[in-house]
């Protein structure tokens, strides 16, 4: 006989799974039981006392099980293996390890009583054990065997060279394990199954292994003593039975129908649909893992909700469905909802524009953090590519080589979470460019202080309006309209102190005329007043100021004493010769030969007691007549003299 190793102390027994008790009934399945008989082999390897050598022995198992439970029902799953038959000695120490239900969690287990055949010696008994064979609640094994869990091996009392103890059968007796009742509850996922089977963990038998799903030791004399080592072959290593988990409640599908963007601020309808429309319950909205509200009862097959967001950013939305009894839960799946902010586009544009000039665009963007970029439009037409934002503005700056009128807009395309936006249109009317324009002080050359001078500047080309700004050693001394027929602007001035005084203009623009630059400035030698008598000088006109008509210029001179002669001018333009006084007065005839407005004065030349007066310019607009006009017309302009004595 080979030698044997001895087997540790029996330990204390750990707390058994079941008792020998009868079987108590639990709730009533979905499904009715089905019953599985399956066949097979246990291919044990032998230790024998003088050689070793292999057995087979036929086994069957019967499993009654429901084919459907529902999620987290509670059922019975009852094994019975049997009947088996050793032929060839007594057996003790016997154990047979079935395997914990898979997918489920066991609430109890016994062994039915009344229901094991041909076992004696010990009390049939239930134990969880694991892989080691130690008594475990948490153990993946079912053990029946005596209740001293006398074994061969792989247990607290393994002993592999004492047979006659443990649960034995006698030789040639058909022996039946007691019946199983195992009480599991389902798992709350549908579709998974739940499988019985026995214990398979070796692939073959061998002696000495753990892992049998029976072992037992026979006696077959005096002196050989033995030790079967066995593990289940063919359909045995295999599911003995399988129950699906089965929801009853009818299948409901929720689809989400909400807006893929909104405005922050804006309220849009969320609204979840039932499958099948009969479906009872309640929805909540969902916003991420936040509860949108408070849960909707379905109607119609319809729930839904108005809600307003109010951060932008991307909302993962979805519908959960809590069912009413007779149907599923469901959940939608997840569907995004760009919130973004509102904009605004202001758009800055000149009203007028020059050819050649450069313009520029500036859009206004509202709120200033807004991200994106800005198309200027010309009408349907793009302004060059896209601008980006950059804090609140994007501008443009452009040129036109031919006038012409332009509708200008900015449209705002966002990025991030902004909404688009555009301005209005704003017209742009763009014009040829302004004539470049000088202007040129052409008098006086001399002024006294206290008396009333005519500063006189010229523009050209001739404007079509607009002023001049005189300035006396950068001083602006005020401004005068300028002639449309001579370019002349004339601007009485009083100068209040002796010496060089520089004079310089400057024309200020009109439609069509750039302003020019300042003037070269103009020396006028400023003396204080003579001892002569004072004079002052009136001009009056008489007749119509039509082309080729004439018109009668009349110089008034005070005091009438006075000799000497007076210049009538038109602007800078001599009109003639002087003219003497006669009797304070002297007189012109002169002949307009072209349209405009002209700047008349008369100038008193002065004599030897008398100082030199001029009167206040005094505007002529000609223009062609348009009947004849009696040449002996009584019309008369007046103006008043200046009354500064101008001195020789």
């Amino acid at each position: 006989m080979l030698s044997r190793r001895s087997a540790a102390t029996a330990a204390t027994i750990a707390t058994a799974v079941g008792s020998l008790v009868a079987f108590a009934p639990t709730p009533t399945a979905s499904a009715a039981d089905i019953v599985t008989t399956t066949t097979f082999t246990h291919a044990c390897a032998v230790d024998g006392s003088f050689s070793d050598w292999t057995s087979n022995y036929n086994d069957t198992m019967v499993v009654s099980a429901p084919a459907t439970v529902a999620p987290g029902e509670q059922f019975t799953i009852k094994m019975q293996a049997g009947p088996l038959v050793m032929p060839d000695a007594a057996i003790g120490r016997l154990k047979y390890d079935f395997k914990v239900p898979d997918n489920a969690t066991v609430v109890s287990a016994q062994l039915v009583a009344g229901t094991a055949v041909g076992l004696g010696g010990q009390t049939p008994t239930l134990f969880r054990v694991n892989a080691a064979g130690q008594v475990d609640a948490n153990g993946q094994y079912l053990r029946m065997t005596g209740d001293g869990h006398l074994t061969i091996n792989n247990g607290p009392n393994g002993k592999d060279n004492d047979p006659g103890k443990g649960l034995q059968v006698a030789k040639n007796v058909q022996w039946k394990t007691p019946q199983i009742a195992i009480v599991v509850k389902a798992p709350m996922t549908e579709g998974t199954h739940i499988t019985t089977g026995i214990r398979t963990g070796a692939e073959t038998a061998a002696i000495k292994v753990d892992e049998t799903s029976i072992s037992f030791g026979d006696t077959r004399n005096v002196v050989d003593k033995t030790a079967s080592y066995c593990v289940a072959a063919g359909n045995g290593r295999g599911a003995l039975s399988s129950t699906e988990v089965v929801d009853p409640a009818v299948r409901t599908t929720v689809t989400l129908d909400v807006p893929d963007n909104a405005g922050a601020g804006q309220e849009v309808t969320l609204k979840a649909n039932l499958d099948p429309d009969n479906a009872e319950g309640k929805v909540q909205f969902k916003d991420g893992d936040d509860n949108i509200g408070s849960p909707i009862t379905v109607t119609g097959g319809v729930a839904t909700l108005d809600h307003t967001f109010t951060t932008r950013g991307d909302h993962d939305i979805k519908a959960v469905f809590t069912a009413d009894p007779g149907f599923r839960d469901a959940t939608s799946g997840v569907k995004t909802v760009v919130v973004k902010s509102a904009t605004t586009t202001a758009l800055d544009a000149p009203a007028t524009a020059r050819v050649g000039e450069e313009v520029t665009y500036t859009a206004n963007i509202d709120p200033d953090d807004a991200t994106g970029t800005v198309q200027f439009k010309d009408g349907d037409d793009d302004l060059g590519a896209p601008v980006p934002v950059v804090n609140g503005k994007a501008t443009l700056d452009r040129k036109y080589d031919e006038a012409g009128t332009h509708h200008i807009k900015a449209v705002f395309n966002a990025t991030g979470h902004f909404a688009d936006s555009e301005s209005d249109a704003k017209t742009v009317t763009v014009k040829d460019a302004d004539f470049a324009t000088t202007a040129v002080v052409i008098d006086p050359m001399d002024a006294v202080t206290g008396e009333s001078t005519s500063l006189r500047a010229t523009v050209r080309p001739i404007p079509d309006g607009g002023k001049v700004e005189f300035f006396v050693d950068g001083n602006s001394v005020g401004e005068a309209n300028v002639g449309t027929a001579d370019g002349v602007a004339v601007l009485a001035h009083t100068f209040t102190t002796a010496g060089t005084a520089a004079v310089t203009a400057k024309f200020l623009g009109a439609d069509g005329f750039a302003a020019s630059d300042v003037s070269a400035p103009r020396n006028v030698t400023v003396k204080n007043p003579d001892t002569r008598t004072n004079t002052s000088t009136k001009l009056s006109v008489q007749g119509a100021p039509n082309v080729g008509k004439t018109v009668t210029f009349t110089a008034t001179v005070d005091p009438g004493t006075a000799g000497g002669s007076v210049q009538f001018r038109a602007g800078t333009q001599e009109l003639g010769a002087p003219v003497a006084i006669v009797n304070g007065v002297a007189t012109l005839t002169h002949t307009f030969t072209e349209e405009g407005t002209y700047a008349v004065t008369a100038e008193y030349l002065g004599d030897d007691d008398n100082r030199a007066s001029e009167s206040g310019p005094t505007i002529i607009k000609v223009t062609t007549a348009s009947t004849p006009v009696d040449p002996g017309g009584n019309g008369s302009l007046d103006t008043g003299s200046l009354s500064g004595l101008l001195g020789n």
